[in-house]
């Protein structure tokens, strides 16, 4: 759910498809360029005084971004982290209809070279970048 709503909003920026470069939850061989958007470990779900009902869900979204260079790499995250850097209130599509709301992200910490691999007759860079989430809880 949370995966699918990330994946959907970078798709409706216009920074990739989903599928074809952009995954949840898994970093593919191929394409080279691409990106991948992970659960993160979040924080605990913040409840009304005198209440057992979830008020608030604070989830971490991890996202890498791949290329065949630190430079490419670090374009594609920097289209990724200017979005959700710090984001107010969004309303996001989810893959199975319906929408939930997004009340802030924020970035945890600046992008970084998270490795580099050199699978292939290529190098690839590998960039990451973690973002903070408040959000309605989920219904479904």
């Amino acid at each position: 759910m949370l995966l699918d709503e990330a994946v959907l909003d970078l798709q409706a920026a216009g920074l990739g498809t989903r599928g074809t470069d952009i995954f949840e939850g898994f970093l593919p061989e191929k394409p080279d360029a691409c990106t991948s958007v992970f659960d993160g470990s979040g924080a605990p779900g913040i409840s009304g005084i005198g209440s057992s009902d979830l008020d608030v869900e604070r989830p971490r979204l991890t996202v890498w971004t791949r290329s065949t260079t630190a430079a490419l790499a670090h374009a594609r995250m920097r289209s990724v982290y200017e979005r959700w850097r710090s984001r107010g209130e969004s309303t996001m599509t989810k893959a199975a209809g319906g929408t939930t709301r997004w009340l802030s992200t924020v970035a945890a910490h600046a992008p970084f070279v998270l490795k580099r691999d050199e699978l292939g007759p290529t190098a690839r860079v590998v960039v990451a970048c973690s973002f903070d989430i408040l959000k309605s809880p989920s219904t479904s």
